[in-house]
């Protein structure tokens, strides 16, 4: 089977660039097993209960398509983009979605009405990015998605029963409710994701990092937590860091008269639950987050210059006026954070109408989750954005002239 038809292809071009006869492209109910399909811009595509078996889609643009019932089984979309798409419905027995792109797809209920054939291997997403996606309540039962990055996904009351997750990013992810039975979870990634009332009964769960993970009720008879690594307290650790902070949140709460400003250069913070703590204005230059919990905590006007923050959670947090130049940030969650800038105030306290950026130069945010992040007005100059969707971050008045966004980054 050939492409569709070359008029369709350029009205839909045209549609695309919002130019005259211009004409979203239609596939609907059209039998296009086995076409090749490779590399085209098919963004915004209607495919309603297309068939597309064993098509050849590798890097094609299915951003926001209409997917909904199409047959998809055993086709190759590796590394395609389906940013948005919905997919309820899709019949994905087979097909290889290596490295495709899913950030916030819609493929909620799959197969409750038809269950995986079983003359069919289960769908590839091998490194996949799934970042935000809709599974929930899906059959999954068997899927592989070994590497992928699920932060913030939603997979409650799926059935993922024998699935392999190894080494995947489910930070933030919603489990709940789900089948885990036997799943191989060897090395993934689970700070602060939801596991309540999730059935692990046999799950691999080797290595794995469960820091802040909630899992009341769930069900983990002969799973296999070895090595598993969960969150380090202060209380246990340095007596002495955990007083620097105290004091801290004291000189903040009296306004400088009592306490101490904190100066942690070069601490070592990884894989600390310090949630909703109050640490702005401290000295954390060098300071080793990677892997810790800072969802919601206050960075205002901190020191963070060279710190590193690898795979942590700083959903939430407020780093208005932060100082992050040189900063690791690769694969942070930093979904809903506020980087915009910080209101500079008088000694009495009033505002003085001016503001001080957040600085990012130089910063590493490859593979970084910005959903609803703000960065009104930051300096990223130089910063590393490779493979960030930046379709649904505030970047009004931001410096990027010399950012590098090669890679898989957007911006709407």
């Amino acid at each position: 089977m050939s492409r569709p038809q070359g008029q369709q292809s350029t009205h839909h071009r045209r549609w695309l660039t919002s130019r005259p006869a211009g004409l979203r492209a239609d596939i609907s109910h059209m039998n296009l097993d086995g076409a090749d399909l490779s590399g085209l811009d098919l963004h915004g595509t209607r495919a309603h209960s297309a068939q597309l078996r064993a098509a050849l889609l590798i890097a094609c643009r299915l951003e926001s398509a209409d997917l909904r019932g199409a047959d998809l089984s055993l086709a190759d979309l590796t590394g395609a983009d389906l940013t948005r798409a919905d997919l309820r419905g899709a019949r994905l027995s087979g097909a290889d979605l290596t490295r495709a792109i899913l950030r916030e797809t819609n493929i909620a209920g799959y197969l409750h009405e038809a269950p995986l054939s079983g003359s069919l291997p289960p769908p590839l997403l091998r490194e996949a990015m799934l970042a935000h996606a809709d599974l929930s309540g899906g059959n999954l039962k068997g899927w592989i998605f070994t590497e992928a990055d699920m932060t913030g996904v939603n997979l409650a009351g799926a059935d993922l029963s024998g699935a392999d997750l190894s080494g995947c990013c489910l930070a933030n992810a919603d489990l709940s409710g789900c089948d885990l039975s036997g799943a191989r979870m060897k090395g993934a990634r689970l700070s602060a994701a939801t596991l309540e009332g999730a059935i692990l009964l046999g799950a691999d769960l080797r290595g794995a990092e469960l820091i802040g993970t909630r899992m009341d009720y769930s069900q983990l008879a002969n799973a296999d937590t070895t090595g598993a690594q969960f969150a380090r307290t202060l209380d246990s650790e340095d007596l002495m860091l955990q007083r620097a902070i105290n004091d801290h949140e004291r000189w903040i709460a009296s306004n400088g008269e009592r306490g101490q400003r904190a100066d942690l250069e070069g601490a070592d913070l990884s894989r600390c639950d310090l949630r909703g703590i109050n640490l702005s204005g401290a000295i954390l230059r060098g300071v080793d987050f990677s892997g810790a919990l800072l969802s919601s905590v206050l960075l205002v006007m901190a020191d963070l210059s060279g710190a590193d923050l690898t795979a942590s959670s700083l959903a939430g947090a407020h780093l208005n006026g932060a100082d992050l130049s040189f900063a690791r940030l690769r694969s942070a969650d930093l979904t809903g954070a506020d980087l915009g800038p910080a209101e500079i105030r008088e000694n009495g306290g009033s505002t003085s109408g001016r503001k001080w950026a957040t600085n990012l130069q130089g910063a590493d945010l490859t593979s970084a989750h910005l959903k609803g992040c703000s960065l009104r007005g930051a300096n990223l100059s130089d910063a590393r954005l490779e493979r960030v969707d930046l379709s649904h971050t505030d970047l009004t008045g931001a410096r990027l002239a010399t950012a590098i966004l090669s890679g898989n980054a957007s911006q709407a």
